[in-house]
């Protein structure tokens, strides 16, 4: 495997609006990046200008150490796995997990070497005399994994590979693909909008907001030091608490919103230092946990307590000061 790597890099359609805004990250060799971010914010492009797919109007894409931004798409060596999957409905699993293979007239006893082996791995072989119109989902995607497979690339760009798969069977996938990355010791950008998939697969997440790099960091990085109100808001779930600061304390002037996570908001049944009464309008159960929905003075707040505790009319709802995150007016972290 190798390294990626982007300089300044930016892309436009139409010569005004950035899709991508001077975006500068590095992955290392083995690792696994997830670029996170909602719909429209430049996930999906920042991976076509590295597979070569679009063209970058500024900066450098550099694989393996080396700059790629004039080699076509083939001549860079990495393997994407699109969210359709992209197999050939004439061609049955094995045809479609070589198809790449042949293209390179690479020999019929390494193809099927290569193919058994990553059919093996993903557990296809008993599904490669079949068409894709006779396989599932899961099992869809995982030729699609197997054909980047054999490739053996320098790099894996998945640009949202579970999106079509059902809940059950994405959760267990996304362990697979963890375990898979892991022993092949592969170079992952992993693009998803599913804030899960990011934390539990990556490495480090970098988290896109309107074409720009908002933030990067190993997963409970982004999660316990978020560098904007936006990444507070994105990661975690359920969503972070953001108030007008003067609704949880008092702070330096230049402290425009506080921001607490529903799991640290403490409720009490009896009032107590630093509590404020707040009225019950809404349970939530959430598993071994239900969310509570807390209202003072047409200021909302959420709360997770055990799903055993009985709750009813009036709380008492206590901050802890080191559980609360501080912005500023732009949107950045003061504390």
């Amino acid at each position: 495997m190798a390294s990626v790597s982007l300089r300044n890099v930016s892309k436009s359609y139409d010569g005004k609006t950035p899709v991508v805004r001077d975006v500068s990250l590095d992955v290392p060799d083995g690792q696994i990046l997830t670029v996170l971010g909602p719909s429209g914010c430049g996930k999906s492009t920042l991976l076509r200008l590295i597979a070569g797919l679009e063209t970058a109007d500024t900066g450098e894409i550099l694989i393996g150490g080396e700059s790629v931004n004039d080699r076509d798409p083939k001549d860079r060596d990495v393997a994407m796995v699109f969210q359709s999957y992209a197999l050939y409905p004439h061609m049955n699993v094995r045809e479609n997990i070589s198809v790449a293979l042949k293209l390179r007239h690479i020999s019929a006893p390494a193809i099927r070497e290569r193919v058994e082996s990553a059919a093996a791995r993903l557990g296809l072989m008993d599904l490669l005399d079949r068409r894709p119109a006779h396989l599932s989902g899961g099992q869809r995607q995982r030729v699609a994994l197997a054909r980047a497979l054999v490739r053996q690339p320098k790099a894996f760009l998945l640009d949202e590979p579970l999106s079509n798969l059902d809940a059950v069977l994405r959760e267990r996938t996304r362990a697979e693909l963890r375990l898979l990355f892991r022993d092949l010791q592969a170079t992952v950008l992993y693009v998803t909008h599913d804030q899960i998939e990011a934390m539990t697969l990556s490495d480090r997440v970098a988290i896109l907001r309107q074409g720009g790099l908002e933030q990067m960091g190993a997963p409970l990085e982004l999660y316990q030091s978020p560098a904007t109100e936006f990444v507070a808001g994105f990661i975690g779930s359920p969503r972070m608490n953001l108030l007008e600061a003067a609704c949880i304390g008092r702070f330096d002037p230049h402290v425009k919103t506080a921001g607490i996570r529903p799991e640290d908001v403490q409720v009490l049944d009896q009032p107590g230092a630093d509590t404020r009464p707040m009225a019950l309008r809404l349970i939530e159960p959430l598993g071994a946990q239900k969310l509570l929905t807390l209202a003072i003075d047409g200021v909302e707040v959420r709360a997770l307590v055990a799903l055993t505790r009985p709750v009813s009319g009036t709380l008492h709802v206590r901050f802890p000061a080191d559980r609360i995150h501080t912005f500023d007016a732009e949107g950045r972290r003061t504390d």
